[in-house]
């Protein structure tokens, strides 16, 4: 049995962010025969063969610019769902998480996870410019990231508009960065030539 999966985006600040998935089979009366297909970090189904059910998850992953922090200051990673509900009157809601690397790609500070997202609510990630592990270094190199994780099939909207600031520690915003791409999808090739 052959599927489609069906991925809507709305352009937002340089960035495509989904705004719902769902699959579609092309033969409705074959039975599922079950498969699980996660070759990549961004993308996943499975299903579990002789039902009916689409469980299969999409996760999108939005990648900011590396910034450099100083001792005395937080990067904070903020996303609001721009979504509104749709005319059948399905409410918008928005599953993921934020976090964020240091200079050599290991996680730092805690994952800041977010789910059903509602219209104009906020969710936001920090991370600190000093580090435990590093206190006599004046300053680090981090890079944030947001994780959205969509089921397809649903008919929730989502469309999260992401910015990524740079604070003190007393408060005051230092810089703001609307500036995202989508980490690259892992795709393996398909000959079309002669074998």
């Amino acid at each position: 049995m052959r599927k489609i999966l069906g991925i809507a985006t709305v352009a937002l600040v340089g960035s495509m962010v989904p705004a719902f998935a769902g699959i579609t089979s092309l033969n409705p009366g074959s039975n599922n025969s079950g498969s699980n297909n996660s070759g990549s970090n961004n993308s996943g189904s499975s299903n579990s063969g002789g039902s009916n059910s689409n469980t299969a998850t999409i996760t999108r992953t939005f990648l900011f610019p590396a910034v450099g922090l100083g001792q005395t200051e937080f990067a904070r990673i903020a996303v609001v769902n721009i979504a509104k509900a749709t005319a059948k009157g399905t409410a918008a809601a928005c599953t993921g998480s934020i976090s964020f690397t240091n200079d050599q790609g290991s996680p730092v500070g805690a994952v800041t996870s977010f789910k059903n997202l509602a219209t104009g609510h906020i969710a936001h990630g920090d991370v600190a410019g000093l580090t435990p592990s590093n206190p006599s270094s004046v300053r680090n190199e981090y890079q944030g990231s947001v994780e959205v994780t969509m089921t397809a099939g649903s008919s929730a909207p989502c469309s999260l508009l992401l910015t990524l600031e740079v604070y003190d520690m007393t408060g005051p915003t230092r810089a703001v960065i609307t500036s995202v791409i989508e980490e690259p999808l892992e795709v393996e090739p398909i000959s079309a030539g002669r074998h």
